[in-house]
């Protein structure tokens, strides 16, 4: 499955930070940061350890009965859960920008590439010390979807409910 990562233009021009489409006044931004969504690799071994026992408990008794068959589609089954469990463990963090706007805590941005939040984070703080004097426009090349993000949390573990770009409010 393919990532997805999608390049989103960041602007900051007379008192606005632009994020894609979505507009957010420097003037009105308290606070900058950052937050860090990982995959709860406890909950994935887990699950998958429940799945495996399952599997394992429905189909000896049937392997007993019916043989090479039942055999196969036991391995079949472990495979999947094995390729399944491999896939959450391989997951990068992924880190957003959170932005403060009216009292209002949102999660403006994900990107899986740190470097890339951490300057965005530098260029808002020192806008917002100018907010009419700094203009610039930058390409954050590794923004995630909310697609991606979803499969990060409680149910997807580490499913964070939100977007992916400006609009989410963080929980």
């Amino acid at each position: 499955m393919a990532t997805g990562y999608w390049t989103v233009r960041v602007r900051i021009d007379d008192g606005w930070l632009w994020i894609g489409n979505e507009a957010f006044p420097l003037r009105h931004i308290s606070h900058v940061g950052q937050r860090t969504l990982e995959v709860d690799r406890q909950a994935a071994w887990r699950r998958f350890g429940k799945l495996a026992g399952i599997s394992l408990l429905l189909f000896v008794p049937l392997i007993a009965i019916a043989g090479d068959v039942f055999t196969i589609v036991l391995l079949a089954v472990l495979t999947a859960l094995l390729w399944w469990l491999l896939s959450r463990l391989h997951k990068p963090a992924l880190y957003g920008l959170v932005i403060h706007v009216g009292g209002t805590r949102r999660d403006a941005l994900w990107t899986a590439v740190k470097s890339e939040l951490d300057h965005l984070v530098r260029e808002i703080t020192r806008a917002i010390g100018r907010p009419d004097a700094v203009k610039t426009t930058f390409y954050v090349e590794h923004a995630v979807q909310g697609d991606y993000l979803r499969r990060y949390g409680a149910g997807g573990h580490g499913e964070q409910q939100h977007l992916g770009l400006a609009g989410g409010t963080a929980g």
